[in-house]
Parts: structure tokens; C-alpha cells; sequence
């Protein structure tokens, strides 16, 4: 299990185009992702749980990476929520 930290600076916080793409991306995935805010851990497959976390400017979230070849995962990830979000 990978973790690690990231600070949202969307202006926007997560709207649902950007969670849209993020979820898409997790898919892709053959890891386990899940996305943690206040204490609370949801599915970074689940577009609707994710929104539902409401994800502000500012806000730091946690993804939780686990499964085969979890490091490589848990960079590219890294990298596209660095770039999107």
C-alpha cells in the first residue's frame, strides 16, 4: 500500500468533469485506489462517492494505492493529479 498526499488547487475544488476524468483514469487501473478526505475513505472508482466527499480549493486529500506494482501506479497517478487537479 502506497499513500500520499496532495493539495487540491482547482479553483473549482473536484467538479464533476474533473472527478469524471480522474474516475476514468482509476479504471484503467489494475490497483485498488481509494480517496480519503476528513476521515473519510471512498472508492476512486466510484464518480458519485467522490463527489459526495465535496472536495474544495485548498482541500488535501489522500489516495491510498494498493495491488501489484502499486509504486508505478501510485507515480502516474501522482503526476495526473498534479497536472489536473
Amino acid at each position: 500500500m502506497i499513500m500520499f498526499d496532495h493539495e487540491v488547487m482547482s479553483p473549482e475544488g473536484l467538479h464533476a468533469k474533473l472527478v469524471s476524468r480522474l474516475v476514468e483514469k482509476v479504471r484503467q487501473m489494475p490497483q485498488t485506489v481509494q480517496l480519503i478526505k476528513d476521515k473519510k475513505t471512498v472508492n476512486a472508482e466510484n464518480l458519485l462517492a467522490v463527489l459526495g466527499l465535496g472536495v474544495r480549493f485548498g482541500d488535501v486529500i489522500q489516495f491510498k494505492v494498493s495491488g501489484e506494482q502499486e509504486a508505478a501506479a501510485a507515480e502516474e497517478l501522482k503526476v495526473f493529479v498534479q497536472e489536473n487537479m
